[in-house]
């Protein structure tokens, strides 16, 4: 009795992992590489930095009142410092840091007073910042970062 209940239990195991398959979760946020993006300034959200890399997020700000507020259904009560940031779909963005990438900070310790720092140093700071929304604005030039500049929040 005992075998056969270890043979049913087996086949019954067997059956049922043979019925599962491996399925990808479903997220909300997709991942692209871009190597060629238009000069165009890029408001963003950082995401990560990993081996001069820059995943983002990028996104619009959107000054209230104004045209795109209006398009977008956004009254001042909705943006009372008069900005709207305005994130249509979660898509991080991969492109490369040019060795030569210019960063600038808002120093919080100092009247918000911007700063130049290097990117090692930069990375310390976002690690700090970790899970603050802040926007930058990325400066892109032949596929790669060339500017960063982090914005203004009033």
């Amino acid at each position: 009795m005992k075998k056969l209940m270890a043979i049913i239990f087996t086949i019954v195991c067997v059956f049922s992992f043979t019925g599962c398959e491996k399925t990808p979760i479903s997220t909300e946020v997709e991942t692209e590489t871009k190597t060629e993006i238009s000069n165009k300034p890029v408001f963003c959200y950082i995401k990560e930095i990993h081996n001069k890399t820059m995943a983002f997020d990028e996104i619009e700000w959107v000054e209230v009142p104004g045209e795109r507020a209006t398009e977008l259904n956004v009254t001042d009560e909705d943006a009372p410092n008069g900005y709207y940031i305005h994130n249509e779909e979660n898509v991080i963005t991969e492109i490369d840091i040019a060795d030569d990438c210019k960063i600038f900070i808002l120093d919080w310790e100092n009247s918000f007073t911007e700063k130049q720092v290097e990117l090692t140093d930069f990375i310390d700071i976002l690690d700090q910042r970790d899970g603050a929304l802040i926007p930058y604005m990325l400066t892109i030039k032949d596929g790669k970062i060339i500017n960063i500049k982090e914005h203004y929040i009033p």
